[in-house]
């Protein structure tokens, strides 16, 4: 998702590009569960002439888990809002990039295996003379999980366990 905002004396003194992104994610097995996400995203900003000319970016949004354990519930909604950046003019060229990035922990809501996210993606700009531009060039979203181990692997690591406490009952007797 790639967008911008621009305004420019004397065309237009402020503008604001809203973009909205959903999805649903969900385990595809019974043994993984999301513990959280991590949400990134970068762009660049040039503002030309005073200092009261400014552009900005704003992230915020709701998540809803929709499954616990395979099994569907209603909620609870999660809000979130990640690093809500500014850039203002210097009265000559102010150039550079920027990036936010924000996890959302689902630690206190158990073995999450279905959720949905509505993002809001705002860019802005404001000028009293000069002009202003801001976009977003980057968005990565990173989905973090924790898997229950196999039978099979907890029965191996068992079993290894065992052959260390008789190796060392043996050194020792």
């Amino acid at each position: 998702q790639s967008f911008s905002s621009t305004s420019s004396v004397p065309s237009a003194l402020s503008d604001v590009t809203d973009g909205k992104l959903n999805f649903t994610a969900s385990a595809d097995d019974e043994l993984t569960w999301a513990t959280g996400f991590w949400l990134e995203e970068a762009g660049a900003y040039l503002i030309q002439g005073p200092d009261s000319n400014l552009a900005g970016v704003r992230v915020n949004g709701l998540i809803t888990i929709t499954e616990v354990g395979n099994a569907p519930v209603a909620g609870p909604t999660i809000p979130f809002s990640f690093n809500d950046t500014d850039f203002v003019g210097n009265g000559d060229v102010a150039t550079g990039v920027w990036d936010l990035d924000g996890y959302v922990d689902f630690a206190d809501y158990g073995r999450v295996t279905g959720f949905e996210v509505t993002m809001n993606n705002t860019l802005f700009t404001a000028v009293e003379t000069g002009s202003s531009f801001i976009d977003k060039k980057r968005i990565k979203i990173t989905v973090h999980t924790e898997m229950v181990p196999e039978p099979s692997t907890v029965a191996l690591s068992f079993m290894g366990l065992c052959a260390m406490g008789l190796i060392a009952r043996r050194q020792r007797g």
